[in-house]
């Protein structure tokens, strides 16, 4: 409506203020055209039209003999006029579970057993018959619910026939993986932002956020900022998904948060589409290259407006299966240790055997977190950050945490990202943090790995470490035990 356009409009006014304020400061010289000028020149703007390289041509899938799915990449190119759904298993980073056909729990593990073993098989040569030979370690949010471990175990050690399989969280991987024992680690994905501080190799539950917007929304604000700007493709419609895959490749190839680049360079681009001949184009831009990766500074720059896309680690979830989890354990503040059941690795008997106490004590932080954010709606990625560290228990902590923020995922992998980052986070300090401005540090690149790697990296080294062999579960453990077993081999505080 006219408000939110309002809005975004008052956004990029406020960018564009920051922008020139930052390019003054810095003594950069300001752009040489206008605005009109761009949209003057891409009005100009003819295409030429190329033909396919027949070496690599680009088709519609052909499901002529009708397969059961189609997975992945494959699932996009399929023609409107053929009898499939498409159906997205994971949103903002979670199980995408709704009441329509195909949105149960059930029906999503059931999509990720296709994908995980058709991309086993395809990408790894691993045959499905070889499972047996292979464990499986699972990364999962650092916001989870603990109601789907029991799928997780049941689809990799009972579905797909692993010989052995553990949960581990995402964030804790990502700073193994970058080789920092403790930090702050922001996670930036296509649909969600996750934040969450970490001490020692164990994610702090009070510092867990995550946000509901990521690079997918960087992209959404980017054809609208090149709309602006008069693209010369006039046919790009948002919703279709290959025009959507042409901006978001643009936004990856263009796109960079460098002011010392003040923009007008003539760029080009190619619309492909299966079965047709390339168009070629070129396109002028300004500042958008900037603007639309500094609306995770401005949300309502994307559109997102008084609305609540926060979710801190929720307060109890009580699993009816897991006799520990019986609310009468909380409520009459035993502790839950010495229960019997499977021997616990002694590695992290300090991780799990948290006393109620402890736990209801982390709760009300949580909840106290949550209810002051709740207020703000919309927050930044800087004031997000920001919240997280200040909610770390000691002042040790927020120290570590500030002096080692990990820049992680593909949604905000752009150039001079860490930089912007850390004199936002430096302008947004709370008094009581303002002593550890001089030792904030963004890493963004860390070990000059590609960002979207990183957690599987430190997941793929900690499988083979001499700790991590007694947390693993066999099907024959998980078939007798069930969720027992998975709370006692737990690598995190359950």
């Amino acid at each position: 409506g006219s408000t939110s356009n309002r809005l975004i409009e008052t956004a990029l006014a406020n960018v564009n203020h920051a922008l020139r304020s930052h390019r003054s400061n810095y003594g950069i010289r300001s752009q040489t055209y206008t605005a009109n000028s761009l949209i003057a020149n891409n009005k100009k703007v003819k295409y030429e039209v190329v033909a396919q390289d027949p070496e690599k041509p680009l088709t519609w899938n052909d499901v002529s003999d009708q397969p059961e799915f189609v997975i992945g990449p494959q699932a996009l190119y399929i023609e409107d006029s053929e009898p499939y759904k498409l159906f997205w298993p994971m949103k903002f980073g979670q199980i995408n579970a709704q009441n329509e056909i195909g949105g149960s729990v059930t029906a999503i593990f059931s999509d990720f057993a296709d994908i995980w073993k058709s991309a086993i098989e395809d990408y790894l040569d691993v045959p499905a018959t070889d499972f047996h030979n292979y464990k499986a370690l699972v990364l999962i949010p650092d916001i989870y619910n603990k109601s789907l471990f029991k799928h997780y175990a049941d689809l990799l050690l009972n579905t797909l026939g692993f010989s052995g399989m553990f949960l581990y969280q995402e964030s804790v991987a990502a700073a193994f993986g970058a080789g920092f024992p403790s930090a702050c680690v922001v996670d930036v994905g296509d649909q969600k932002t996750s934040i969450c501080c970490i001490d020692d190799g164990i994610s702090i539950p009070e510092t867990r956020l995550r946000i509901d917007f990521g690079g997918k929304d960087i992209t959404r604000c980017f054809y609208w900022l090149l709309d602006k700007v008069y693209f010369p493709y006039r046919e790009l419609n948002p919703y279709n998904h290959l025009d959507f895959i042409l901006i978001k490749h643009l936004k990856e190839d263009l796109c960079h948060l460098d002011p010392t680049i003040t923009g007008g360079g003539i760029h080009d681009f190619i619309v492909a589409k299966p079965d047709r001949d390339e168009l070629h184009y070129t396109v002028q831009l300004g500042d958008e290259l900037l603007q639309a990766p500094l609306a995770l500074f401005y949300p309502s720059l994307m559109g997102i407006v008084n609305e609540n896309i926060i979710t801190t680690q929720p307060s109890v979830q009580f699993d009816y299966e897991d006799i520990m989890d019986d609310p009468y354990l909380l409520e009459s503040g035993q502790s839950k240790d010495g229960k019997p059941g499977p021997k616990s690795s002694t590695a992290n008997q300090t991780n799990t055997n948290l006393t109620t106490s402890a736990q209801s004590e982390i709760l009300q932080t949580a909840n106290t977190l949550s209810n002051s954010l709740s207020d703000k709606h919309v927050v930044s990625i800087d004031q997000a950050i920001v919240y997280s560290i200040d909610s770390c228990p000691t002042d040790d902590m927020k120290k570590k945490a500030l002096s080692s923020i990990l820049l992680v995922g593909k949604g905000f992998a752009f150039d001079n990202a860490p930089f912007f980052l850390q004199a936002r986070i430096r302008s947004k300090l709370p008094s009581g943090l303002k002593k550890y401005s001089e030792q904030i540090d963004v890493t963004g690149k860390a070990r000059d790995m590609d960002p979207g790697l990183v957690a599987w990296k430190g997941a793929a080294v900690l499988s083979c470490l001499d700790s991590a062999q007694e947390l693993w579960i066999s099907p024959q453990e998980w078939n007798k035990f069930r969720v027992q077993i998975l709370r006692e081999r737990s690598p995190f505080i359950w």
